[in-house]
């Protein structure tokens, strides 16, 4: 996953440094290796909501895959309830189904049980948190607060022992495991200008809040 990866920015990006986000679970993991390994390649990281802590422990739909009892792991991927479940907000049905079109097509859910047939979390948790012990380029950890898989504070026992100049930045948004899907209004008006790097600084920007009808109050 980190050769592709780096084949994929080598295609898209020439020599060129990307500003990297990522979010999630697993394939966040492998993001954050291959930021490591081509630490020159990276000109700005912005983490949201992703697993730090090495204590940290994978959501139950994605630890159902690690079951010893191979009959109990699910047999195909329900994208929409993966996404729906992390959301602070009810998901739309034309977005819902949007998530579930891909997984209708049953290798889509074979790839998922392979990646997490193949995964040792624990060990990919530990080497992503090593990594990160001299890590210098321009680094934002973002969570949303109404996560119900992860909390803020184990972004804070991830730095503890970190010497970086990671920042750690909240948001007064209601912001869900996935909060660009969630309220991106929220988020890019601050978050698009420091990834372009026209600013060094992330500051607040506006406070922000959804509607009864899913508008933006400002």
């Amino acid at each position: 996953m980190v050769a592709a990866l780096d084949a994929f920015v080598a295609q898209t990006c020439g020599q060129q440094p990307v500003a990297l986000v990522v979010q999630g679970y697993v394939l966040s993991q492998y993001a954050l290796l291959w930021a490591q390994q081509n630490e020159r390649k990276v000109a700005r990281l912005l983490i949201l909501n992703t697993p730090l802590s090495t204590n940290s422990k994978l959501r139950p739909e994605l630890a159902a895959y690690k079951t010893p009892l191979a009959f109990m792991r699910p047999k195909t991927f329900d994208g929409m309830m993966f996404n729906a479940t992390g959301s602070a907000y009810v998901m739309e049905g034309r977005v819902a189904d949007a998530y579930a079109q891909p997984y209708a097509d049953p290798a889509a859910s074979a790839a998922v049980a392979s990646v997490m047939e193949k995964c040792d979390y624990g060990k990919l948790l530990k080497k992503v948190n090593e990594g990160f012990m001299t890590w210098k380029k321009p680094s934002v950890l973002m969570f949303g607060g109404s996560d119900p898989f992860l909390s803020v504070a184990s972004a804070f026992e991830f730095l503890e022992d970190k010497r970086t100049n990671m920042k750690i930045i909240s948001a007064a948004a209601k912001l869900g495991h996935c909060p660009q899907e969630d309220f991106a209004e929220a988020l890019h008006e601050t978050m698009l200008p420091w990834l372009a790097g026209t600013t060094d600084e992330w500051t607040s920007g506006k406070t922000m809040k959804m509607t009864k009808y899913g508008g933006v109050e400002v």
